[in-house]
């Protein structure tokens, strides 16, 4: 700073010193008395909170436990469809083990799924402890005779990876003496059991069942175990509070789930039972169930009020309200110890002097006259500060003002926005807007969320950029880039990264997208079209083509890094698997190309070519990907036709006809002389047809390089 300017500060009047005398009195003595206040309606306040607090967990617990148990009725529906409309012999056990096998595999709440008949016949996949999935299939022979077979796998291993085969002799099970089959075959329609403790594994769950009639004889029922084991694993992770509970109960008071599994079954008269709550491990939970209010809300089908218990030489905060669970009547019981909502107690005295402070600022502005240069400078510091918050570096401060402490206020602002200005440049700022607007702080960590992955890049970049040189490329590439991400924000995606000339990008986060997975094959598909007529007015520029990688999964979303640098982005197996993808666009000549999980969301809206069915490099289940082709309605009627030819050459290569699937090929090829997928597989269909695949040959395609 000039030393003139130096010299000017000494002269201006000291905002601190002008207020500081006045504002010490009144401001104290108005803290002290709004402190007093707060600490007065403390415990009052801790009520509210921890109200909202269980409200709040109670939401959860009903959500998780809603979406629970609507995977049982998805897959009975789904194998009930097929057996109605003839598409699953239920006497092939072949047939019925491999769709109940693929039904486990896609929904990780069931723990069993069995169909049993009126002859006693019975074929069950159960997923056991390890999460190997196993087999029991019990027959009888012409003569009566009855064997039970175990098919044993490991973990991961594919249906026919079998480790063991073996007979139980002694196994004296008869599924039409369970409660779900004689449940289901009275009811005539769907069934659902009371919870119990299931005799595999020891754990409470509860039964599904749903009974196939066919010309008014029923021929067997269908089965599904939900275990609740998964329940006492979510609510061991719900956050009440620093040491809050909860607990699931049914309406009799037995305890369904809990943090601690060992509280939920119990042994009785050599039996397992669940365990009730007035008898259960955890002394703040026995103390509210044996409270008068607490069975009367469970009892009357109402929440409790707000209860205090006395436990483990502390007090409690208890309450219980019910969650949907089908046709049963279960309640979420949350617990927390008083003395973790203090904090709130503590807030809201900082929060009452703060307002004391404000209050007292107000009073002596008006009372002496000093508002208008106070009120003034006040305002321009807040303006300024507000569209730094904003992000807003454009205008330039003025600085002047009758305070020093103001004048270098305002000064420092400038100098910050010089800076940010600057920063700006490396920053996708848009990212920081909307996490300002969401009120996250960025501080290391992240959630999991199902989101929609992108990625793209460049073909063949290196060698465009030696032939155009540095400063063209540069330009070239940032007016590529911006042009993209335009079209991909205004689909409602976020860029988090360009890695070199690529572009990763996700929709669902850090705000949800309505339909994420059909804003995102709008985005790549306007992406293309704007690849496709970059520069299309001068032909002597080398043009850009691009590959496109989309994936939906579950992943980790938020900041990582180090303290002092972070970037926001997301991590996990759905993150490679987008970036593979991108990647397998080469592989195949396509543009771009969309995993299986995201084509279910899209394909009502989307007409797509089923490529292949890959085990990427790094991963050991196989993926189908599809290239995507564009809306419905916008498709050419030839690429649809040879699209439907490359489908069924498909169908026929992984049914080992390779004469057929060589055929349909050349169909296709035919059609779109360019597809450079259809002339891989034709060379594939040639090799096989020479050297047969194993045995055990899926169909997939294993990719050994990224």
């Amino acid at each position: 700073m000039p030393a003139d300017s130096s010299s000017r500060l000494r002269w201006y009047a000291s905002l601190r010193i002008t207020i500081a005398l006045l504002l010490t009195g009144m401001v104290g003595l108005t803290a002290l008395v709004l402190v007093g206040v707060a600490w007065r309606s403390g415990r009052t306040s801790s009520l509210v909170v921890s109200h909202d607090l269980m409200t709040q967990a109670t939401r959860a617990a009903d959500e998780r436990i809603g979406r629970f148990l609507e995977q049982p009725s998805a897959a009975l529906s789904l194998v009930l469809a097929d057996l109605q409309q003839g598409a699953l012999d239920p006497w092939d056990n072949d047939a019925v083990e491999a769709r109940f096998y693929n039904t486990l595999k896609v929904f990780d709440a069931l723990s069993m799924m069995a169909w049993a008949d009126e002859d006693g016949d019975f074929l069950m996949v159960r997923r056991m402890p390890d999460g190997a999935l196993w087999t029991k299939s019990i027959r009888h022979d012409h003569d009566g005779t009855r064997h039970t077979w175990w098919t044993e796998r490991r973990l991961g291993g594919s249906r026919k990876a079998i480790t063991a085969l073996r007979e139980d002799h002694n196994d004296t099970f008869d599924p039409r003496t369970r409660p779900w089959y004689r449940g289901a075959k009275a009811a005539g329609g769907p069934y659902w059991t009371d919870v119990y403790v299931f005799f595999t594994d020891h754990l409470p769950g509860v039964t599904a069942a749903v009974p196939w009639v066919e010309d008014g004889h029923l021929q067997g029922v269908l089965a599904v175990d939900v275990s609740l084991g998964a329940v006492s694993r979510f609510l061991h992770s719900l956050h009440l509070s620093q040491h809050g509970e909860a607990f699931l109960l049914g309406q009799d008071g037995r305890i369904l789930a809990a943090p601690d599994a060992g509280d939920v079954v119990v042994e009785q008269d050599g039996a397992l039972a669940l365990h009730a709550a007035t008898d259960s491990h955890d002394p703040a939970l026995a103390a509210l169930a044996a409270t008068p209010d607490f069975a009367r809300a469970l009892e009357g089908g109402h929440p409790s009020p707000m209860l205090r218990v006395t436990a483990g030489g502390q007090s409690w905060i208890g309450a219980a309200r019910p969650v949907g669970a089908g046709d049963s009547d279960w309640w979420v019981a949350m617990l927390a110890p008083e003395g973790d909502f203090l904090g709130a107690v503590q807030r809201l005295a900082r929060s009452s002097l703060l307002a004391g402070l404000l209050f007292g600022l107000a009073t002596v502005l008006v009372s002496l006259l000093l508002s208008r240069r106070i009120a003034t400078s006040l305002e321009r510091l807040v303006e300024e500060s507000g569209r730094v918050r904003a992000l807003q570096f454009d205008d330039r401060v003025d600085a002047s003002s009758p305070f020093r402490e103001v004048h270098e206020v305002l000064s420092a602002f400038e100098g910050m926005k010089i800076g940010l200005r600057s920063l700006q440049k490396y920053l996708p700022m848009r990212l920081v807007r909307v996490l300002l607007e969401a009120g996250e702080e960025p501080r290391l960590g992240a959630d999991l969320v199902e989101v929609t992955l992108m990625f793209s890049d460049i073909e063949g970049f290196t060698t465009i950029s030696e032939a155009l040189g540095p400063s063209v490329v540069a330009t070239r590439l940032g007016d590529y880039l911006g042009r993209l991400t335009r079209a991909i924000q205004a689909h409602n995606g976020t860029v988090t990264q360009y890695i070199g000339d690529g572009i990763m990008a996700l929709w669902g986060a850090p705000l949800p997208v309505p339909d994420q997975a059909q804003a995102a094959c709008h985005a790549v598909l306007d992406c293309r079209d704007i690849v496709r007529g970059l520069w299309a007015d001068e032909p002597e520029v080398p043009r850009f083509r691009t590959r496109f990688g989309l994936h939906t999964a579950q992943v980790a979303v938020g900041h990582f890094g180090t303290e002092d640098r972070i970037v926001y982005t997301a991590m996990g197996d759905g993150v490679n698997l987008a970036s593979r993808l991108e990647g397998l666009c080469k592989h195949y000549g396509v543009e771009v190309l969309v995993s299986e999980e995201t084509w279910r969301r899209v394909q009502d809206a989307f007409e797509a070519r089923r490529v292949d069915f890959v085990r990427v490099k790094g991963k050991r289940e196989a993926v189908g990907v599809y290239e995507l082709l564009g809306e419905k309605g916008t498709v050419h009627e030839d690429l649809c036709r040879a699209r439907d030819r490359y489908e069924a050459g498909l169908r026929a290569y992984r049914e080992r006809r390779w004469s057929d699937a060589r055929g349909a090929f050349l169909d296709a090829l035919s059609l779109r002389p360019d597809d450079a997928a259809a002339e891989q597989m034709i060379a594939r269909c040639d090799g096989y047809a020479t050297v047969p695949p194993p045995d055990d040959w899926t169909g997939a395609h294993t990719m050994t390089v990224k």
